[in-house]
């Protein structure tokens, strides 16, 4: 892991800067936010500098469409990350497969969404005025429990 140094002076974190410095400490593993992979993926070179990081993650906000697409074109997997301070990543990351289709699906622990969702009924129907058919709204019913005596 790499951190920026403790000074009295804020530092602030670049597309240029993180990966300078995660090349330079040879860290194997990146985590950053979807706006560095857009400024990333508009320069071959960078493009290139990701391949020498084995596993590569983004969360905080989605990736554009079109630069999922250009790193998919480019060979280089990400895996979109999502989570939350108190509970850590619930969606699985670093699997060693290929990033989904589209590049903000994800894919969650099955173990941390049951016990999420114990006594309810989830299901999914097609969003409301989605032409593309691809967008499903999560619907959860909550389920009073039944004990017997």
């Amino acid at each position: 892991m790499v951190l920026f140094a403790p000074t009295t002076n804020a530092v602030n974190a670049t597309p240029e800067r993180l990966s300078q410095i995660a090349l330079a400490n040879k860290c194997t593993t990146m985590l950053c936010p979807p706006m560095f992979l857009e400024h990333w993926a508009k320069d071959p070179s960078s493009i290139e500098k990701l391949r020498n990081f084995s596993r590569k993650s983004f969360g905080g906000d989605p990736l554009a469409h079109q630069v999922g697409d250009i790193l998919q074109k480019s060979s280089v997997a990400w895996t979109p990350s999502y989570g939350s301070t108190e509970t850590g990543s619930i969606a699985l990351m670093f699997t060693g497969h290929p990033l989904p289709t589209p590049a903000n699906h994800i894919m969650f622990f099955a173990e941390v969404f049951a016990s999420l969702c114990q006594g309810w009924t989830l299901f999914s129907s097609p969003f409301d005025g989605d032409s593309s058919g691809q967008l499903f709204q999560l619907i959860i019913k909550v389920s009073q429990p039944s004990i017997l005596l």
